[in-house]
């Protein structure tokens, strides 16, 4: 099959105004799938004169005074007395102790005198990284599939204290779109559930003409108005945007219709910014 070259006038971020044929390939290359946590994982650490321990949470009670017990990485394990002046963090956001869980990952800052008491608890969050593959719900409560490593995919819950960034800004939900890069930290719900507290949007590629663009083959189509054109990209992902009565087609630099367009065909997708 003879290749086209179609410019894609302007697709909102999710929705086309324009849509070109052409033979090219995405110059952006992103890591996926990083999955890490704030802090180490040290046993005992000193931050100026404050002693910490650092492990895993095995066993807690939730009395005051409580206890909690930390299995460490050498597979030891060590219990800590919390108290009614022992204050609680999510990463840097002030908490209570009814954000600790078994199985998490948590940094006990030691008592000087009683270094068996524990002064503060802070969970470390975990962060999920790499591409918008799915999306739905509203902002506030929204569910967002990511590609992960190996073909993998990971789910991360948008909630009401959600905060997102994006180019260093304060930015809002509507900055998620499908394809776009994002990184999520927050509390693991599960192995692959991330309930996000913060998520910063990477700025999708800008050519000199500084429109945004979507390079792949397109794998999948419907005809509707408004209708749908999933792409798949030079990594295997794909991305689905959506085309509305709006979106102007082309092959080349010839004025086209959307009939042009035809799996396998290779296009270039200028997005709404």
């Amino acid at each position: 099959m003879t290749k086209k070259s179609m410019n894609v006038a302007r697709i909102a971020t999710t929705s086309a105004l324009g849509i070109a044929l052409v033979v090219g390939g995405t110059s952006v290359a992103f890591a996926h799938g990083a999955k890490d946590h704030a802090r180490s994982n040290d046993h005992h650490g000193a931050r100026g004169h404050r002693h910490e321990s650092n492990g895993t949470i095995s066993a807690l009670t939730a009395t005051t005074p409580g206890t909690l017990t930390l299995t460490m990485r050498d597979g030891s394990t060590v219990t800590y007395t919390t108290t009614a002046a022992t204050t609680y963090f999510e990463g840097r956001t002030s908490a209570t102790s009814s954000a600790l869980a078994v199985g998490e990952h948590v940094d006990v800052a030691l008592n000087a005198t009683t270094p068996t008491m524990a002064d503060s608890v802070r969970v470390d969050l975990v962060k999920f990284e790499g591409k918008i593959t799915a999306l739905t719900g509203v902002a506030g409560a929204a569910t967002i599939t990511l590609s992960g490593p190996n073909n993998t995919t990971r789910t991360v819950m948008v909630t009401s204290t959600t905060t997102f960034e994006m180019k260093g800004q304060t930015a809002t939900f509507s900055s998620l779109v499908v394809g776009a890069e994002i990184g999520a930290s927050g509390l693991e719900a599960t192995n692959n559930t991330l309930s996000a507290q913060s998520i910063r949007v990477s700025a999708p590629e800008v050519n000199n003409d500084k429109t945004l663009r979507s390079y792949g083959t397109i794998s999948a189509l419907t005809a509707t108005t408004p209708g749908t054109l999933t792409l798949t990209m030079r990594d295997g992902s794909t991305v689905t945007y959506t085309t509305t009565a709006a979106t102007t087609y082309f092959e080349g630099r010839t004025s086209a219709t959307s009939s042009a367009l035809a799996v396998g065909e290779h296009v270039d997708v200028a997005l709404n910014a």
